[in-house]
């Protein structure tokens, strides 16, 4: 038994190390990003010019010497960091090269792309971390919130407010992150479990050791002498394994390149590992010092227990910690479930890591009066777009009819009511393109990508019409019919006008509708966190225009300052990625673009980290499990060991030497998840409690049979067997 003791204390020692380990490795990367930061919050004025801001904020941090950065999560593990002073940033340290300039980067490993400056030092390899210099934002887009360096100073605060409250409402506060936000709980619980195992397999250690105790006693060794001749290997094995994983652990640091925290992390692992052994020898030595008071009492004193009685104790501890732990298992799992629940609602958005938003900065002054300079602009934006689509992968999808209010209703439900406006491009309808219907596919009612069934003409609008409409496919077709006309031929003729250029010759007559049925209750997916569903971004059986050029460039034009967005795999270079785009076009509006993906970045990676938490959790917390029924089995046959010799020499059957154990056993066992499905109304307790039934009974059977039997051949031969 000596050695499942040492099994139970290597594992605690091992996940303990694994938590603490993880908890430091955590911590550390909480200072990185937010050690000595204040975090500033914009709410930006209506008219606040993006270039003059980023102006200010290189501008103000040169001159103060301090660092304003903005962090961005493009995936999961991708975190880029933009600052605008690196080389005062107090958390930015350099191991080898230098600090950024224009698109160059430093970053957490060293790679081959030419465009890396350096390599800085970052406690954590979760994390794919990069630095670039602040001008090189518009490759993701600007945010509202920034972390600043330096802001402790009063006057440097009162300096910053005096700079930056021309752009709108600033808010600052100090990142406060407590600690115990970055232990994992499910290993933190697994933990504890393991100090309830070795605290219950103590206790029966020390009972099966009696006759060794009593023979020390006896001989007048002292208390603490006597408990050092039982556990004395044990605590040498103890110590051995300690320093094992602490060298272990100082390898992983250095192999990785942290040997700027090796000192730090040694020295908590270090300490945490003193503590742990401190609560390992605590059991020992006091249910040791119990089990020796016990022994030194008048046989007249004490009273005798039968094995039966032996086994109903154990069956109670049994019973209270196979509550406990499939308990804590249901808990566990419908924590599980909850998680991947939620992350099943916005796991759609892991689809945009490469897909960034067109973004313009201010247009000229009046040129909503300026006819000729409007129109030079909507040409130059279409001709941008249309050479996107060809080479970018670029796409079209305009949802702004159900941007949500703060009830959760659409914009068009709030201000149409009938339903000849509800069905009407302002209302229950998107503008999409084929390049979008390559990345969310719609299905028509014949079966086929609805971009199949499209004529493309430059007399036919195409719109897409869930199949729940085609009752109303007169009006539908009515109301489309007069935004084409207006779309291409009254405001072309306006802007015509205005130019001195003829007018488009051309009726209603000359123009049609053609209306693709889609099957019901599929969604468009529209890439703008404040569009369609709160937790999805889903829009289900609109009314969708498909854009194909031929109504005037106007709209389009309209489009790309809101709704156009492309694909790009660069990982952090997007901006620069269609330069060429914005030269051959002449659209030097497009100042930046910005990342769909960092709008709920956050929230995902928060998720997938808890997600990865519990399931780690949940799988160690079901291996103590099958290791706690293992050992209580092997504790009752390693007590009833010479009751069970006996059994064999006069050839019981296995089934008679152990029936009233196995059905004692299973009775609480099953009683146990019936007791625990009736509380949490959770089916898997059920479950559970069968593959316990199972993997009881596999014990109960391979123990007695394999390993006691090794122990009845030592007994008969004379020889020592624990």
């Amino acid at each position: 038994m000596k050695k499942f003791l040492s099994i139970i204390i290597l594992v605690t020692l091992i996940i303990g190390n694994v938590m603490f380990f993880n908890f430091i490795s955590n911590t550390l990367s909480r200072d990185f990003l937010f050690k000595e930061q204040t975090v500033v919050q914009f709410k930006y004025k209506e008219d606040y010019q993006v270039s003059d801001f980023n102006n200010s904020i290189k501008t103000f941090s040169e001159t103060k010497n301090i660092n304003i950065a903005q962090y961005t999560f493009l995936g999961e593990r991708d975190l880029n960091i933009y600052g605008s002073n690196c080389q005062f940033a107090p958390n930015i340290n350099l191991k080898k090269g230098d600090y950024p300039n224009k698109n160059q980067f430093l970053a957490n490993e060293e790679s081959v792309d030419k465009k890396q400056s350096g390599v800085i030092y970052y406690p954590s390899k979760y994390w794919s971390l990069k630095v670039y210099d602040f001008g090189q934002i518009k490759n993701v887009g600007l945010s509202d919130t920034f972390y600043v360096s330096g802001l402790d100073n009063q006057n440097t605060y009162q300096a910053f407010l005096k700079e930056f409250e021309q752009y709108g409402e600033v808010t600052t506060k100090s990142v406060d992150v407590s600690w115990w936000k970055y232990i994992n709980i499910p290993l933190l619980m697994t933990l504890l479990l393991c100090f309830a195992i070795l605290f219950v397999f103590t206790y029966y250690y020390l009972r099966y050791s009696k006759q060794r105790l009593l023979v020390n006693r006896i001989w007048g060794n002292s208390e603490l002498v006597t408990l050092m001749s039982l556990f004395n290997k044990t605590i040498i094995f103890t110590l051995f394994s300690v320093l094992a994983i602490l060298i272990t652990f100082v390898s992983i640091v250095l192999a990785n390149g942290l040997a700027t925290y090796l000192v730090e992390i040694v020295w908590k692992l270090l300490l945490f590992n003193v503590l742990l052994f401190i609560f390992i020898l605590f059991p020992m030595y006091f249910f040791g010092l119990l089990r020796i008071k016990k022994i030194d009492q008048a046989k007249s004193d004490q009273r005798m227990q039968s094995s039966r009685q032996h086994l109903a104790i154990n069956l109670v501890i049994k019973f209270v910690l196979l509550c406990l732990f499939i308990g804590t298992f249901i808990a566990s799992y419908q924590s599980l479930q909850t998680l991947n629940t939620r992350l099943a609602n916005i796991d759609v958005w892991e689809a945009t890591k490469d897909i960034f938003k067109v973004k313009v900065g201010v247009l000229p002054e009046g040129i909503q009066d300026d006819l000729k300079a409007d129109k030079e602009l909507n040409d130059n934006l279409s001709a941008f777009y249309e050479e996107g689509t060809s080479k970018k992968e670029m796409f079209l999808m305009y949802s702004n009819n159900f941007q949500r209010s703060e009830t959760n209703t659409f914009f068009y439900e709030t201000y149409l009511k009938k339903g000849s406006e509800i069905n009407s491009p302002e209302g229950n309808s998107v503008e999409i393109d084929f390049n979008y219907l390559k990345l969310n596919p719609i299905k028509s009612i014949k079966g086929q990508n609805v971009g199949k069934e499209a004529i493309i003409s430059d007399k036919v609008l195409n719109i897409i019409v869930p199949n729940s409409k085609k009752g109303l496919e007169k009006d539908i077709k009515n109301t489309f019919l007069d935004y084409f006309y207006f779309q291409k031929v009254e405001v072309a003729n306006i802007y015509n006008e205005a130019l001195d250029l003829p007018a488009v010759a051309l009726s209603k007559e000359d123009l049609r509708v053609n209306i693709i049925y889609a099957e019901n209750n599929q969604d468009y997916f529209s890439y703008d966190s404040n569009t369609g569903d709160f937790r999805t971004g889903n829009i289900t059986d609109p009314i969708a225009i498909v854009y194909t050029g031929n109504i005037d460039s106007s709209s389009i034009g309209a489009h790309v300052t809101s709704s156009v967005y492309f694909v790009d795999k660069s990982n952090g270079d997007a901006f620069n990625a269609i330069l060429p785009l914005i030269s051959n076009s002449n659209a030097r509006e497009i100042t930046h673009v910005r990342s769909v993906y960092q709008e709920v970045s956050s929230e995902i990676t928060t998720l997938k980290w808890q997600i990865y938490q519990q399931l780690i959790g949940t799988i160690i917390l079901a291996l103590c499990l099958c290791s706690f029924m293992v050992l209580l089995v092997l504790s009752y046959y390693r007590e009833n060991l010479y009751k069970q010799l006996i059994y064999h020499v006069f050839g019981y059957s296995f089934w008679k030497s152990s029936k009233w154990f196995i059905i004692s056993n299973l009775f609480v066992s099953v009683f146990s998840g019936i007791l625990i499905f009736i509380l949490s109304k959770e089916p898997v307790a059920l479950y559970f409690s069968v593959v316990i039934l199972i993997i009881e009974l596999c014990a109960i059977y391979f123990i007695k049979e394999k390993a006691i039997y090794k122990d009845f051949k030592a007994i008969l031969k004379g020889e020592k067997y624990d």
